[in-house]
């Protein structure tokens, strides 16, 4: 599905950013850009390239999530597998904010509380680096 900039509406928090709520498998993501009138065009493109591999890129935000996380987070939870570690992590939003960054926010099941874990993208490719937030 190709994103319009009708789909969006203006954010409660911040009159820069504009959101809108998309359907990724079972759940509903938020999805932000930050924008200028002189950059919508330009982020909504890159909005549709990366809804285009979604799957892709939400499958390569875990796995390097889990290598920074995994190992210590299994030596707190007896039994808990790499597969359910994975499993339990869920994407809640994606937030644009130009020249080809994104930042991919996950909630990261009972293992991590009340934090909201981040991944950013940058033309394409991952930091390697995971925040914890809240």
């Amino acid at each position: 599905m190709k994103v319009g900039i009708d789909d969006f509406r203006g954010s409660e928090y911040d009159e820069d950013i504009l959101e809108m709520d998309y359907c990724f498998g079972q759940q509903e993501i938020n999805i932000c850009m930050y924008c200028s009138v002189e950059m919508t065009e330009e982020l909504l493109s890159e909005v549709n390239q990366l809804l285009v591999k979604l799957e892709q890129y939400d499958s390569q935000a875990k796995k390097y999530i889990a290598e920074e996380l995994y190992e210590a987070y299994s030596q707190e939870v007896e039994g808990l597998s790499e597969q359910q570690f994975l499993s339990d992590l869920t994407l809640l939003s994606l937030y644009f904010t130009g020249n080809q960054s994104v930042e991919f926010s996950y909630e990261g099941g009972e293992y991590f509380g009340d934090h909201i874990l981040s991944i950013e993208m940058i033309e394409g490719k991952f930091d390697r680096y995971v925040a914890m937030n809240g």
